[in-house]
């Protein structure tokens, strides 16, 4: 390749950095400035338009003002035969995965999609993975359309349940759509919650300004934002490395990838709080090519879409600043290690929300931090699920890896090492987020949320100590790749195992109901909107209750919106689940369908009229339903008695 040629390339990697930076940056600002409209006036498309020439000038000035740093060093080298017969097969089997994903339409209630598609399907993806570990680790320097190839792997993995469920999936989902869809009609809405606006301003900004229905970004923002920028991210901290390999890309495969299959605020929290964590990496190895602004307004941001996610975020931001101050470090991190489970007290103090705290009482049994092995004499099950079951330990294990990679090489003399001790700042604050995790988890129970949904905030802490091991992880597997690079053998053994990891986490990152692991859950399907509408035209104009479970509920949420409140905060649905409306539904479900159990969720709304709503997968739906049949007033089904609906009458 010619001189010019060669510069040419490295301003155009340099400006696709460029690029990359500015488009975080419209993010958070659209984010950011839109949820100040929200809170302060009235979200309108006018207020809208400015926000986007606001940030269509700030991202420009990103863009071009920001000074050209010396660009990760990809290779300029023409790729082999052997390296186009790689990609040809990546994309074969890209092409293999979408042939089969494209044709599926889940339209009916499922606990999962491998009841639908065969999960030997993601030994098609697998292939694709395997054949890009051997690129990244044959040479030094991969080239930028390595980085390409990997974002599109990880979009083929996250982005199943979108494709395959047109309807929608999971329950929150429905209910943020509703909320979007509301402030998109009226400018706002009351009470106005004091987080998940962040998401929010992002959708309707699509909506308003490029006519896209709100759905559709819903469904489809995470998946495509987690692609993005966490591939992305990923790629400049680790090239800012300057390691001999890049296999350690290949540890983004490793993060709870069923935290961004759907697009809720935590999901997109998620996601952030993965790019600041990638994008900080230059900053604690002296490489100042990312602007401090940037990783404080991507913390922000994470903190105005979901503050269980902003704040672990926030308070890295702050020990990357005091990281040479010792006292201060220490400080910050006993505040950190603190700070959620106050937060959650004082939340729960000033909403009337039950909390209780013990120090002599510990939930022990609560802890989702065992290590388990299942052996059911099926090789390719037991291994799958010894990864899925174990994620954490093995990054654990992969983070003390690449802590000792970095104690190594920060203690060597040589002034051309790209490591430093600061990035050990990923596993400190990793063990803040574990001891939040602790805290919450044994001290704390939450009343005000149903028994199986109280340990759900402090598992999520989970996930977010996973996101801050993946650099260490990519340390680690990056400095094992070089040890054994000299033996064709281990190397490909080695790929060979990280390919069959990253295929056990494409099959765990979506519901399973298999011998190993047992889904509760259904997807919402198309009798559960029948039945909403049905129920919709019975009610007629009266004041009416609905006790159904999250399908239909969200659902009606989604199709009917915000319609019917009673005595001021009793939606006539039994939406959130940690309400005293679903508390009857459970008792109707689970215990006994009497007339006095709905009677009394009637006089709790002030209402004359109800409905009971049996699916025919809940547990024991036929005596349910011939229990029902002798108490209410009349009945009717949907769906060859897919969905069958009570009707009650003080």
């Amino acid at each position: 390749m010619s001189l010019l040629a060669l510069k040419t390339k490295k301003i155009n990697d340099d400006r696709e950095i460029r690029l990359f930076l500015a488009f975080i940056t419209a993010i958070c600002l659209i984010s950011i400035l839109g949820s100040l409209v929200y809170y302060f006036s009235e979200v309108t498309t006018w207020w809208l338009i400015l926000i986007g020439l606001i940030t269509f000038a700030s991202a420009l000035s990103v863009y071009f003002l920001l000074p050209n740093e010396s660009p990760p060093p990809f290779s300029h080298e023409k790729r082999g035969s052997s390296a186009w017969l790689a990609i040809a097969g990546i994309l074969i089997s890209i092409s293999a995965w979408w042939s089969v994903i494209l044709k599926v339409e889940i339209l009916e209630s499922v606990r999962t999609p491998w009841e639908i598609i065969n999960p030997i399907l993601i030994i098609a993806l697998g292939i694709g993975v395997f054949l890009l570990a051997l690129i990244l680790n044959s040479k030094p320097h991969s080239s930028q359309s390595d980085k390409w190839i990997t974002a599109i792997i990880f979009f083929s993995i996250v982005a199943m349940a979108a494709t395959v469920y047109p309807l929608g999936y999971g329950f929150d989902p429905f209910i943020h759509r509703a909320t979007v869809a509301h402030i998109a009609e009226f400018g706002t809405i009351t009470p106005k919650p004091f987080y998940y606006i962040g998401q929010y301003a992002l959708e309707l900004f699509a909506n308003k300004i490029f006519f896209l229905p709100i759905k559709f970004v819903d469904i489809w923002l995470v998946p495509f934002l987690s692609a993005i920028l966490i591939t992305g991210s990923a790629w400049i901290g680790l090239s800012k490395l300057k390691s001999d390999s890049k296999l350690g890309l290949l540890a983004i495969f490793l993060l709870p990838l069923d935290a961004f299959i759907t697009t809720t605020p935590q999901s997109l929290a998620y996601v952030l709080t993965a790019c600041l964590v990638f994008l900080s990496i230059p900053r604690l190895i002296n490489d100042k090519s990312i602007p401090p602004w940037l990783l404080i307004l991507i913390a922000l941001t994470t903190i105005g879409i979901h503050p269980l996610a902003g704040i672990p975020a926030a308070i890295f931001v702050v020990l990357i600043f005091v990281r040479n101050h010792r006292w201060l470090l220490i400080l910050v991190a006993i505040f950190g290690s603190l700070s959620l489970p106050a937060v959650f007290v004082l939340q729960a103090s000033s909403s009337d929300l039950t909390i209780n705290f013990s120090l002599t009482d510990l939930a022990w049994n609560q802890l989702n931090l065992g290590f388990f092995f299942a052996n059911n004499f099926s090789t390719w099950f037991d291994g799958m699920y010894l990864i899925i079951d174990n994620l954490l330990w093995i990054l654990i294990i992969l983070a003390i890896i690449g802590f000792i990679v970095v104690r190594k090489m920060t203690s060597m003399t040589s002034t051309t090492s790209m490591i430093s001790n600061h990035l050990n700042l990923f596993l400190i604050a990793a063990i803040i987020w574990i001891i939040n995790y602790l805290i919450l988890t044994l001290t704390l129970e939450f009343e005000f949320l149903i028994e199986y949904e109280r340990t759900n905030y402090a598992d999520r802490l989970l996930i977010i100590t996973m996101i801050f091991l993946i650099p260490h992880a990519m340390i680690a597997i990056t400095e094992i790749s070089k040890i054994i690079k000299n033996s064709r053998a281990l190397s490909v053994s080695f790929i060979t195992i990280l390919a069959l990891a990253v295929t056990a986490q494409i099959y765990g990152a979506y519901p399973r109901h298999d011998n190993y692991a047992r889904s509760a859950g259904f997807n919402v399907s198309e009798d559960d909107i029948s039945v909403a509408y049905a129920i919709e035209s019975a009610g007629k104009d009266q004041d009416f209750i609905v006790l159904a479970n999250q399908a239909v509920s969200s659902v009606a949420l989604q199709e009917f919106g915000f319609k019917k409140y009673y005595n001021n905060d009793i939606f006539y649905y039994p939406i959130p689940t940690g309400g005293e409306l679903y508390n009857y539904f459970l008792e109707m479900a689970d215990d006994e369908p009497t007339r006095e159990t709905m009677i009394s969720a009637m006089d709790l709304a002030g209402v004359d009229l109800g409905f009971f709503v049996v699916n025919d997968y809940w547990w024991q739906a036929d005596v349910i339903i011939e229990h029902a049949k002798n108490q209410a007033d009349d009945w009717f089904s949907v769906g060859a008695g897919a969905v069958t609906v009570f009707i009650y009458e003080r």
